[in-house]
């Protein structure tokens, strides 16, 4: 993936940090990779992430389907 398409996946990655039903190893990998394409050292904290998010980018878009199917496939090891 080129960087640009892995930036345009920061806003679904931030919001399944916010999902609260998410297991351990799928919330680890967000984090991971939040970082990863970020550079940002932001903890596992999904508010920190939401916050910086909010700053980055200002706004925060809803989540359709087919982008929810990419941000997975993006979350494999």
């Amino acid at each position: 993936m080129t960087d640009e398409q892995r930036q345009r996946m920061l806003p679904e990655l931030v919001r399944f940090a916010c999902d609260p039903q998410l297991d351990a190893m799928t919330r680890s990998w967000i984090f991971d990779a939040l970082r990863n394409i970020s550079g940002q050292s932001l903890g596992d904290d999904p508010a920190e992430w939401r916050a910086w998010y909010s700053q980055y980018s200002g706004t925060l878009p809803s989540l359709s389907d087919s982008q929810a199917l990419m941000a997975g496939a993006l979350l494999q090891p």
